[in-house]
């Protein structure tokens, strides 16, 4: 009766505690929204931009619109006045608006570059929880072998059936299958806490480290 709890609580745990509940395509869009190197290098970007935008202002002209009336015609006249600011101009430095286009290009490639490095270690953390989920089920299934066979040992060892020998034999490999079991658990953990952690957040109760 004990074996069989045994068996249940097995079963139970490996299929409730390790899961992911989210697509690989899900956690990169996750990722890339939290992490702050990115938003670090988009803020960077916008800068840039703005810096880029603001050295184009200086070709432009100022236009305003004037209104008034003739009184000799008694006619209302409306003109559009249209000026360059000479100053601005004649102190603009030609290398500012190539180093601001400069500064964009640069911003822009940064930001794809740490992209791409968050996209790859999202989808390799993925595959490795993936890997470990099915090594851990492997070494469930090894346990429940085990165990299987210590309990026939056990019935044969009672009935006079088998030595001591076998059945102890029996007790080290189960014991051992437990060990491999665990440990996997705990490799999976120690993946899934770092999967969470490049998406931004923190995905495991405290009990289930435990």
């Amino acid at each position: 009766m004990k074996r069989f709890a045994f068996f249940v609580f097995l079963f139970l745990f490996a299929n409730k505690t390790f899961a992911l509940d989210i697509t690989l395509d899900e956690a990169i869009k996750e990722a890339l929204k939290n992490n702050h190197h990115i938003a670090i290098a988009k803020t960077k970007v916008k800068k840039a931009e703005c810096e880029l935008s603001e050295t184009k202002k200086i070709f432009s002209p100022n236009i305003s619109l004037q209104a008034g009336r003739n009184f000799l015609s008694d006619r209302e006249i409306v003109g559009i006045s249209v000026s360059q600011d000479i100053d601005r101009l004649l102190g603009f430095n030609s290398s500012q608006r190539k180093k601001a286009k400069l500064d964009v290009e640069i911003s822009q490639k940064e930001l794809a570059v740490i992209e791409q490095e968050i996209i790859r270690q999202v989808a390799n953390a993925y595959y490795d929880i993936k890997a470990q989920e099915d090594l851990v089920k492997l070494k469930q299934d090894i346990l429940a072998s085990q165990e299987k066979k210590l309990e026939i040992t056990t019935a044969q060892f009672d009935a006079g059936k088998e030595n001591l020998e076998t059945l102890l034999s029996n007790q080290k490999e189960v014991a051992q299958a437990k060990y491999e079991w665990e440990k996997s658990r705990d490799d999976l953990r120690k993946l899934e806490l770092v999967f969470y952690q490049l998406l931004g957040q923190q995905n495991i109760n405290e009990e289930d480290t435990k």
